[in-house]
């Protein structure tokens, strides 16, 4: 594989995303100012339910369309995670419903964060999907204009309703259905000639891999990395789940303009490399390219933080400088490794990526059960998890390549 093409198909997503997060970037300061860090707190259990919901709604068949040979089969795959998802989405909505009160009180929420979240697990995965679709049919400009507009979405709607306590949720779900629309009045379309050939029960059967293993691995990858969240919120409060989402949201700046884009170019290029020696360089190439990029850019963020913070947010969000900075060394490396995040499942090596996903959580369980026994502050228990979580991305590089230098 020539890296060039990488870079290029790379750099067309890359665009996109600048722009809406510049967008994103330049509205912080006003959004900072127009709601509490308390509404930031809602935000943030709403993204970390919808996003581990998300992640298995449609039975990760979401990833299995970058396993299809033609276009007959993406469309089959595409309809099924479709019915899947919305199948799964109507009795979540139904639960959420009817035991939205008892999980509003555990996380002390209101309701209607509760409420709000099955909606925005089903849009955020079926944007996934299309996206995915958009990126294997090589339409880079396209998925990078709808990203672009959603973020002009959600800002405009986050400033209209900034004088309801929950805006900040209603605007996230309003956004993930508009992006949605963009992204797939197109692809609908196209899967029309394939629907009386679809056979839900056969295509489910083409990709079962994904049913057995990559549904729990998914679950339990997402859930890793929206545990912090929750459990801050549980543990220690709205406001410092607020802070931590904010902190996120400026760390996931370099990480959203760089790493979704990298992974899913990725994944495309590599399924034109069939020799094995050259999908190890493409592979090794990628990855240090991407960890000095991120050592770089994490300097100067940690750096520049405590000077920028208060001017660019307030007074009242410094917090986030130091969260920033027991944070920055496992965004590091994230980045870094965000490319190959889904080659194992591309190796069909889905046990392999189950087994080290359940590993990862039992440790970060273990992190959260100590952080309750003993005390722990949050900054002690942000330093524990970072640390976690910079040896298991490690660890997943390693077992990324010995897999790939395996495989026949």
């Amino acid at each position: 594989m020539n890296l060039t093409n990488y870079v290029k198909s790379f750099i067309t997503l890359l665009k996109g995303n600048m722009l809406a997060h510049i967008i994103t970037l330049a509205m912080l300061p006003i959004i900072s100012r127009l709601y509490t860090q308390e509404s930031f707190g809602y935000l943030a259990v709403l993204l970390s339910l919808s996003g581990v919901l998300a992640s298995i709604i449609m039975l990760r068949l979401e990833l299995s369309v970058f396993n299809t040979d033609n276009a007959e089969e993406l469309s089959h795959a595409f309809i099924a995670a479709l019915k899947i998802g919305i199948c799964f989405f109507i009795v979540l909505q139904i639960a959420a419903f009817s035991f939205g009160s008892y999980g509003a009180r555990l996380l002390e929420v209101p309701s209607e964060v509760i409420y709000f979240v099955p909606s925005a697990a089903f849009l955020l995965a079926l944007f996934n999907l299309l996206s995915n679709i958009s990126v294997i049919q090589e339409r880079y400009k396209l998925v990078a204009k709808v990203k672009v507009i959603r973020s002009v979405a959600l800002a405009g709607i986050q400033v209209i309703v900034c004088s309801w306590s929950k805006g900040l949720v209603f605007a996230e779900v309003i956004s993930r259905l508009f992006g949605m629309l963009q992204l797939g009045k197109s692809f609908f379309l196209q899967t029309k000639k394939y629907r009386q050939s679809f056979v839900l029960i056969k295509t489910v059967q083409k990709f079962k891999n994904f049913l057995k293993f990559s549904v729990l691995s998914g679950g339990v990858n997402t859930l890793s990395m929206q545990l912090p969240s929750l459990f801050i919120a549980y543990h220690f409060g709205a406001v410092a789940a607020g802070v931590y989402l904010m902190t996120n949201r400026i760390i996931a700046i370099p990480l959203a303009l760089a790493g979704q884009s990298m992974s899913q170019v990725f994944s495309s290029k590599l399924k034109g490399v069939t020799e094995q020696h050259q999908r190890l360089l493409f592979m090794n190439q990628v990855v240090g390219k991407g960890l000095l990029i991120s050592i770089a850019l994490f300097t100067f963020i940690v750096v520049s933080a405590p000077l920028l913070i208060p001017i660019v947010l307030g007074k009242s969000w410094q917090p986030v400088s130091d969260f920033l900075l027991y944070l920055a060394p496992m965004f590091c490396a994230q980045l870094a490794v965000f490319p190959i995040n889904n080659v194992l499942n591309m190796l069909n090596k889905q046990k392999v990526l189950l087994a080290w996903d359940i590993a990862r959580i039992s440790c970060l369980l273990l992190c959260c059960f100590i952080s309750i026994y003993y005390s722990w502050s949050i900054d002690t228990f942000l330093v524990c998890y970072s640390g976690v979580m910079l040896a298991f991305y490690a660890f997943l590089y390693l077992i990324t390549r010995r897999e790939l230098i395996n495989a026949s």
